[in-house]
């Protein structure tokens, strides 16, 4: 074989192998799909709305956590009753011991809507992106409704036993910058569940996705 024959085929050699990553490339690129877009956009339209109808009708809300909040009470004080006071769903209890009743009042500044609409938001927004997988953004949403939710419990528990036991000094203080500080941990919290799920766990299953294509 002459070299003049063989220059051709190495031609051909070296052009396949310089297509071939390119190729491989494109065929790792998640391309979007239509049915992924419209369940995206069905979802994060669901999760808007909710968040929408919760903003709109906190009272509800309201009155639904004080419900719950009346029977986490029952756990500790003597006594427990949800009630209404001045026009507001509240929390009647007595820690007994000659106490007397102590009515807690679950205001707007107490509502868990303000906490839980932007949390479903960010759950939309991250739906519609077509790059991250749709059911790690549900389990996030979930996971970060459902405990803000559980830590709003924990918190007017908390207010209660607090007035019950040291009186309206401990009530301010659970109420003011320890209830704050909760529940601003709670909003670090849910960010973290959904880096965790979402975008961290969204790149290792791309990453051992490319690796089985190695």
């Amino acid at each position: 074989m002459t070299a003049a024959a063989a220059s051709p085929l190495r031609r051909d050699l070296r052009a396949q192998t310089a297509a071939d990553p390119a190729r491989r490339s494109r065929e790792r690129t998640p391309r979007p799909r239509l049915l992924r877009r419209l369940a995206g956009g069905a979802i994060a339209l669901m999760l808007f709305a909710t968040a929408t109808l919760i903003m709109l009708d906190e009272s509800g809300m309201r009155f639904v956590e004080a419900q719950l909040s009346t029977m986490v009470v029952g756990l500790f004080a003597s006594e427990t009753v949800f009630a209404w006071s001045a026009h507001q769903p509240s929390i009647a209890f007595t820690m007994g011991d000659g106490d007397g009743w102590h009515v807690a009042r679950i205001t707007a500044s107490c509502a868990i809507a303000f906490y839980l609409a932007p949390i479903l938001a960010i759950g939309a927004l991250f739906a519609l992106n077509v790059r991250m997988h749709l059911g790690r953004v549900l389990i996030a949403t979930v996971a970060g409704v459902a405990g803000m939710f559980l830590l709003n419990q924990v918190r007017l528990a908390a207010i209660c036993f607090a007035w019950g036991t040291w009186g309206l000094d401990g009530f301010h203080w659970v109420h003011g910058p320890l209830g704050s500080a909760l529940m601003l941990v709670g909003i670090a919290g849910a960010l973290l569940v959904f880096f965790l799920i979402v975008v961290r766990g969204g790149r290792r299953r791309t990453q051992k996705s490319r690796n089985r294509q190695d």
